[in-house]
């Protein structure tokens, strides 16, 4: 997109795009990492979200990430996306 600016524009667009830039780099480290982790046991989402994070308020966000079609049963082996 920034190529297809005018002249007038690009340089703004380029220096918008380099601060950016910087900035994601300077707070990425203090952000959650989405990570992938597999249960060794069924156990409901509630026990899950306790266990991860600690808070029970984060079972929302878990079932709605990974498609839980039902909260009270998370079979074993499968795959989850969380943020850690």
């Amino acid at each position: 997109m920034i190529e297809q600016s005018s002249d007038a524009a690009y340089g703004p667009l380029s220096e918008l795009q380099t601060a950016l830039i910087r900035h994601i780099e300077t707070v990425a480290p203090g952000l959650q990492q989405i990570r992938s982790i597999e249960l060794q046991r069924a156990e409901p989402a509630l026990v899950t979200a306790h266990r991860l994070y600690g808070d029970i308020q984060r079972t929302a966000d878990l079932i709605s990430r990974n498609n839980i079609s039902h909260p009270g049963f998370i079979p074993a082996g499968h795959a989850l996306e969380v943020l850690l």
